[in-house]
Order: C-alpha cells, then structure tokens, then sequence
C-alpha cells in the first residue's frame, strides 16, 4: 500500500505546476464550494468596531490533473497532499482589518481520485462591524464577513456555494447567534460572497449587573428632592450623587463608539439623570445659604 500510494503521488506531481488552474479547458470555469464555520467568538468591541472570531474554512473544489483509476493503484480512494505544491485559489476575505492563521492550520489536503480537493484553513479574524447602540444594552447586531477572489476574473474561477454553520455551544456566551449567507456573483468583475453574523444581547448577569447601578442612582436622585430643606447633609448627599451619576455616565459612554451616528437610549437616560441630580445639588446649597 505505502509503495502504491509513494508511486500515484510521483505519478500525479511529476508534469504538475500550482500556477495553472486545474481545467484541462482553459475556457471552463474553477467552482468552488465553501464552508465557513464559527469556532469561537471572542468578542466585539464597541469602541472600535470590531468583530473577534475563530473560523474553520473549507474550500472544495475540482482539479482535473488529480484523477486516477483507483484499480491501478491498489484500490487508493484518496490521498493528502502537502498545500504548497498543488493549485489553490486566491480567496481573500475582503473586510477584515487582521487575519491570523492558526498555528494548528492543516499543511496538507484531501485528493479524491476524482478530483475533488479539500482545503481547510483555521483563522483568527478581526472584522469591521458597524455597530448601533440605541437600544444598548439589549442591542442587537448584524456584521458580515466577506470573501472573494479578486486576483481571478469571475468567469474563471468562481465560489459557487458557501454555506455557514456555528458551534452550538457558542450560544452560550454573551450573545445569541445566527448565520446567513450568500454568494452575490462578481463584484467588479470577480466573484465574492458574503456570510452575515446576526448578534443580539443575551440578558446575563452582566446586563443585570449593569442596569442595577441605574436603578439604584434614579432612586437616590429623587430621594434628594424628598429630604426637607432644613436637613443638614442634604448638600453633601446630593453632591455625592451627582458625582456618582457623571462617572458612571462617562464609564457607560466611553465604552461605545464615539463615530457612531446613534445616540443610546440608556446614556441620554444617566445624562438626563446627571442633569436632574446637579439641578437638585444646585437647589439645595441656594436654600442652604
């Protein structure tokens, strides 16, 4: 078997060059089906923009150079091959500001002796996701993450298929996830494809945690309109609370987008809060004096 195997591969090699797209036409066109699979999100950050993912890609496609009679070779179905000595397309992911490959990315590929190859590549990607923060904490998210071959005209080489798919115990972070894709066809003149991750706010601890400030803040600011003028530390209570309600405001805002076209609902809510509070602080040293 191993002598079959040494001997299909030096079969298969020997005329081979990973520059030429793998159609015995060169008028026909390379389709490929992709696989795009999220592994692991790591977060998304508001200030910035970003979308932090782990993603399992897989490209199949045909090369018409790596086929063989299985009888000829001891009944061998499929072999592996190293990356870097047969053709791969040029796929490039489009939006993504970072990418990093793996260290535990594959080195070697699927060959059925049909032709059909399989890819597979592990990457850490950082994504420009547009981010809407008017409904914040409880917002929801919509970031795409594209892909494409712009260095092939669309009429040669093409992705055909891309179907997306997550780990299901993904859903058990901080957000709640589903996939979409699509494959729009050219984008001038080269084909892409478009995976779109939709993300909305899990009601956790941390959103609990969040809002309890909040609540504990309205409550004291109207407790300062409750106190009687004649009472002493009315002017220190309200001022502590009017300090407590700006950092908290400042802490909340500075962890959003600042170019970001909203407005949230809950900082213009601590801000009116904050207004409300330094009023009240305000009233009670004029009554004081």
């Amino acid at each position: 078997m191993y002598k079959d195997e040494l001997r299909l591969k030096d079969k298969l090699l020997s005329n081979y060059t990973k520059h030429i797209r793998p159609v015995v036409n060169l008028t026909a066109s390379v389709d490929i089906n992709a696989e795009l699979w999220l592994e692991l999100l790591y977060g998304l950050d508001y200030v910035k923009n970003i979308l932090v993912g782990q993603y399992w890609i897989q490209f199949q496609w045909t090369d018409e150079f790596l086929r063989w009679n299985p009888l000829n070779y001891n009944n061998i179905t499929r072999i592996y091959l190293p990356i870097n000595k047969v053709w791969t397309p040029s796929i490039t992911m489009l939006n993504t500001l970072m990418e990093t490959q793996s260290k535990n990315n594959f080195l070697e590929m699927t060959v059925d002796f049909n032709g059909s190859v399989t890819m597979v590549e592990i990457k850490l990607l950082q994504t420009f996701c547009e981010i809407y923060v008017y409904n914040y904490p409880f917002d929801a998210q919509t970031c795409v993450i594209s892909m494409g071959i712009p260095s092939h005209k669309f009429q040669d080489t093409k992705i055909k298929e891309l179907s997306c798919y997550r780990k299901s115990d993904i859903s058990d972070s901080e957000w709640g996830i589903s996939f979409s894709c699509n494959v729009h066809g050219t984008n001038n003149s080269f084909s892409y494809a478009s995976a779109t991750l939709y993300l909305h706010h899990q009601i956790k601890m941390g959103t609990i945690a969040m809002l309890i400030p909040t609540i504990m803040m309205t409550i004291l600011t109207i407790s300062i309109f409750l106190l009687p003028p004649e009472s002493g530390e009315k002017v220190s209570l309200a001022m502590t609370i009017f300090l407590s309600n700006v950092l908290y405001f400042l802490q909340i805002h500075n962890g959003l987008p600042k170019n970001s076209n909203q407005f949230s609902l809950l900082t213009f809510y601590l801000m009116i809060l904050s207004l409300l509070s330094g009023i009240a602080t305000l009233g009670s040293v004029i009554i004081t004096r």
